[in-house]
């Protein structure tokens, strides 16, 4: 069982190469929440995109973990046309609707760059397809975090804010731009935060006893900050999960409430 921190640690549905139950069933008593992934849009998919709901609400209760959900990378919520956006607005909800009886956390979301168009259309287009969300989800909404990726979040950072929407933040992504602050956490409204390790010149590789002191900091930014969710190792493979939850204990032995 994990060690009980003040907020829970959790891994995502695909480090072992079978169905998402089946992940969910191996990572019961490894992990206190499991991050559901969703690849690819349902029009779009190209391998199946089925989950077993009753499946997966059956063994959150017999087991006591939670779930997170990582929406499709391809969404474009930002897109110059409309009929893209639409349908990406489409996806979530029907997301939403398809997990609502297991109860997420968080909906974690890529507000994906739009390279054809200028920055204030795409932060305009953003803001109103999180308008549009708004009022189809209603207080779901809170539950919708959008991620930080491969631009200045500073970019979107008032839309999201202004729409009711949470912030996850990605600090192997964070990392991988040259940045290694545990003070963000206390600029966003932080709902789920996501951690993963640098290797090559690539992140969501493991954690190493290189990153102890970051991750030390940043345990002690999140008592500071009160915070109480998630923090979701993104890793794909169990040896690497393996490895970072070994870390992850070294470092933070001392916020262990035992």
């Amino acid at each position: 069982m994990r060690p009980p921190y003040p907020w829970k640690v959790g891994a995502t549905s695909f480090v072992i190469a079978d169905s998402v139950e089946e992940n969910v069933r191996f990572l019961a008593g490894l992990v206190d929440d499991v991050q559901l992934l969703f690849f690819e849009s349902s029009w779009l998919a190209r391998l199946p995109n089925h989950i077993d709901v009753s499946v997966l609400c059956d063994l959150a209760t017999e087991h006591g973990h939670s779930y997170t959900v990582h929406l499709p990378l391809d969404l474009r919520l930002g897109a110059s046309d409309s009929v893209v956006r639409d349908r990406s607005i489409a996806e979530v909800c029907r997301i939403f609707e398809q997990c609502q009886s297991l109860s997420p956390l968080a909906y974690d979301l890529h507000l994906n760059r739009e390279m054809a168009v200028t920055d204030r259309r795409w932060r305009d287009n953003c803001r109103q397809s999180l308008s549009l969300l708004q009022v189809e989800l209603g207080y779901e909404l809170s539950k919708l975090c959008v991620e930080n990726i491969d631009y200045d979040f500073e970019l979107i950072a008032p839309e999201v804010k202004a729409s009711g929407a949470k912030v996850c933040v990605d600090f192997g992504h964070l990392h991988h731009c040259g940045f290694n602050d545990a003070g963000c956490l206390s600029r966003y409204d932080t709902q789920h935060i996501h951690l993963h390790g640098l290797a090559e010149g690539r992140d969501h590789h493991p954690l190493s006893v290189t990153d102890i002191p970051f991750l030390k900091q940043l345990a002690l930014e999140m008592v500071v900050q009160d915070y109480s969710g998630v923090v979701t190792l993104e890793l794909y493979k169990s040896q690497w999960l393996t490895t970072s939850l070994a870390v992850l204990d070294k470092a933070w032995s001392e916020f262990n409430k035992d």
